[in-house]
C-alpha cells in the first residue's frame, strides 16, 4: 500500500521510487501559524482525499499545508518516516503496529479505508484445491499484514503459512515477478492487480472475504497530536469533508487524483475500499465491538507467535480518543 501508472508501459518496473506529488515549500510551524505536514502515502485510493483535500482548500481552510509524496516502495517509506524525513505516513494497521516498534509514539488520527476487495491475490495459474497449494511460491511484503492476509487465505483451505513458501514481494513488483514465474501467487492492489488481470491472472482471494481486517490509517507522532491538537483536528476534519465531497463528485475527484499523479484518464477507481468519515473513526477508535481491537489483536497475535521481536501493542495505546469527541 506506488509508481506512476505509466511506470509499467513497456514491461520497465525500475522508475525512481518517490514521485513528487506537490513541490510548495513548508510554511512557518509557529503556534498560530499556518503548519506544513509531509505526508508519505502509497498509490492507494484510500488515501486519495488527502489529495482532494489539499486540492478543495480544505486543508489551508483549517490552517494546514500538505506536501504529499507518492511511494512505490513501502518499506522505504516506512524507514523515511522512522528517520523523521516525514510528519506523517498513511499505512496499513498491521504495518502501524510494526512502526510502533522504533517510533513507539506513533499514533493513528485517521482511519483512512477499509480494504474490502481492494486487496488481492493473483496467479497466472488455474485457482487449486489445498494439496496443490502446498510448497506453493506466495509473494507478499513479509513481515506486515500481508502476511495476515495470506494466513486467511491459507485457513480457508485448512493449511497455514508452513506449508507454503513466502517470499518477500513489495505489490508493486508483483505482477512483474509473476510474469517471470518468481512467484506462483502474489499479494498486491490497484493499480497493480489491473496489470496482472489485464494480461490474463485470475484473482484467488480478496479482503472482501476478510472484512474488518485490512484497515489503513494516517499516522503521527504523539508530540505533534499533543504540541498542534488543533492543527491535527482540522486534519480529521478536512479528511472528512474530503471523503463527503469526493462521494458526492465522484468524477471530478477522481480528474483531480489523475491530474495530481499524472495518471490516464478514467485511470482512478475506488472499488474494494470503503472510505471512512467522521463516524466511522468515532467507532474504530472508540471501545465497543466494532472498535479495530480484533484486528489488533490478530496482527498481533500472529507477529508474537512467528517469533518477531516486537512489543505486543495494546489497541488503546493507538489512538487518541479525544480527537474524534
Amino acid at each position: 500500500m506506488h509508481k506512476p501508472w505509466n511506470a509499467f508501459t513497456g514491461g520497465k518496473w525500475l522508475l525512481p521510487l518517490l514521485l513528487l506529488l506537490l513541490l510548495a515549500g513548508c510554511g512557518d510551524e509557529a503556534p498560530g501559524k499556518r503548519l506544513c505536514l509531509r505526508v508519505g502515502m502509497d498509490l492507494w485510493p484510500g488515501y486519495y482525499p488527502l489529495i482532494i483535500a489539499e486540492e478543495c482548500g480544505f486543508t489551508a481552510e483549517e490552517g494546514l499545508e500538505l506536501k504529499l509524496t507518492a511511494s512505490s516502495d513501502t518499506r522505504s517509506m516506512i524507514a523515511d518516516y522512522a528517520a523523521g524525513r516525514y510528519e506523517a505516513v498513511c499505512l496499513s494497521l498491521g504495518d502501524v503496529l510494526l512502526l510502533t516498534h522504533s517510533r513507539p509514539g506513533t499514533r493513528v488520527l485517521i482511519f483512512t479505508d477499509e480494504s474490502a476487495g481492494g486487496d488481492q491475490l493473483l496467479s497466472f495459474k488455474e485457482k487449486v484445491g489445498p494439496g496443490s497449494l502446498k510448497g506453493m511460491r506466495l509473494g507478499t511484503n513479509l513481515d506486515g499484514f500481508g502476511e495476515v492476509f495470506i494466513r486467511r487465505f491459507l485457513e480457508t483451505h485448512g493449511l497455514g503459512v508452513e506449508d507454503v513458501v513466502l517470499v518477500n514481494a513489495d505489490a508493486s513488483l508483483v505482477p512483474a515477478m509473476l510474469e517471470r514465474g518468481a512467484i506462483d501467487v502474489g499479494h498486491t492492489w490497484e493499480p497493480y492487480a489491473e496489470q496482472v488481470r489485464a494480461t490474463g491472472g485470475q484473482v484467488w482471494f480478496t479482503s472482501k472475504e476478510t472484512p474488518g481486517l485490512v484497515l489503513d490509517c494516517l499516522v503521527v507522532d504523539d508530540a505533534l497530536l499533543k504540541n498542534r491538537r488543533s492543527h491535527m483536528k482540522g486534519l480529521l476534519r478536512a479528511w472528512c469533508r474530503a471523503v463527503e465531497w469526493w462521494q458526492l463528485h465522484r468524477e471530478e475527484g477522481n480528474s483531480i487524483v489523475e491530474r495530481k499523479l499524472k495518471l490516464p484518464e478514467n485511470s482512478v477507481r475506488g472499488h474494494g475500499i470503503r472510505l471512512l468519515g467522521w463516524a466511522d473513526n468515532r467507532r474504530l477508535q472508540g471501545t465497543g465491538v466494532d472498535s479495530m481491537k480484533s484486528a489488533v489483536e490478530e496482527h498481533m497475535d500472529y507477529f508474537v507467535r512467528k517469533g518477531m521481536s516486537i512489543r505486543r501493542v495494546r489497541p488503546e495505546e493507538l489512538v487518541d480518543r479525544e480527537m474524534t469527541k
